[in-house]
């Protein structure tokens, strides 16, 4: 059979000899972003950090490294020094009071010694108020600071205070 006898009378090629249509493809494309972020605290980079930073300028990492070493030794060291310093204050603050405890048990002492004199050699009425007054203006004030103690809250209590001897 020739290709012509399979034409029709119209000249036409019948369909089932005609080229199917090419097939078409559909592409999809599906992209999926993500993002990643990292955060981190503290005086150092990252490990992969530092290995950037060494790739792209040879001996960074290890001066970053020693300067974060010299950093903090020194910082410890001013720590110590400033704990040393406050248990120094705080024991001359405890000389301080144990002094002036001391001075005041003097001057009361010396107050009742010279009342008792005054009112035991009282020759009037008058000399024995004069060893009253003296044994009452005298002892007075330091019994009563014995008895209520530091007042809390004035400012020269806090002066030498660091914060957390405030709170």
């Amino acid at each position: 059979m020739s290709s012509r006898s399979k034409r029709k009378k119209n000249g036409s090629v019948p369909k089932r000899l005609q080229t199917p249509p090419a097939k078409q493809t559909i592409h999809h494309t599906e992209t999926h972003t993500q993002e990643i972020m990292i955060q981190r605290s503290g005086p150092l980079p990252d490990p992969g950090t530092l290995k950037a930073y060494e790739e792209a300028f040879p001996g960074l990492a290890q001066t970053i490294v020693q300067q974060f070493t010299d950093q903090s030794s020194y910082r410890q060291e001013m720590e110590r020094k400033v704990l040393e310093t406050e248990v120094w204050k705080n024991k001359s603050d405890a000389r301080e009071i144990f002094s002036g405890q001391l001075m005041a048990f003097g001057v009361a002492m010396t107050g009742i010694l010279v009342a008792g004199w005054c009112v035991s050699h009282s020759n009037s009425v008058w000399q024995a108020w004069a060893g009253a007054s003296i044994a009452t203006t005298g002892l007075a004030p330091v019994i009563g600071r014995f008895i209520t103690g530091r007042k809390s809250g004035s400012p020269s209590d806090d002066e030498g205070k660091s914060e957390v001897e405030k709170t």
